[in-house]
């Protein structure tokens, strides 16, 4: 896994990686900065702008198609929902 910065904020980075599985992509990007929300925000919305689906995906806001995925304390994935409600 490779953190791009685009910005100074973690927020701002990028995640990259060719077999890497996004739910250990973020376990290792919240274990090694330390933050939980910025990896998340690293994992989904970034993700999304940068394959230019951003305006339907990527974050959970009004409007937006509502794909979720749970995750246990370990990264595991429980439970994914697409395009709910």
């Amino acid at each position: 896994m490779l953190l791009s910065r685009m910005g100074s904020a973690p927020a701002e980075w990028q995640l990259a990686g060719s077999v890497l599985t996004m739910e250990n992509a973020l376990r290792n990007a919240s274990r090694s900065t330390g933050a939980v929300q910025e990896s998340w925000v690293m994992s989904s919305h970034n993700a999304a702008r940068a394959i230019g689906i951003a305006e339907h995906k990527g974050s959970l806001e009004t409007g937006k198609d509502a794909d979720l995925v749970l995750l246990d304390a370990d990264y595991s994935v429980n439970m994914t929902v697409v395009e709910a409600g």
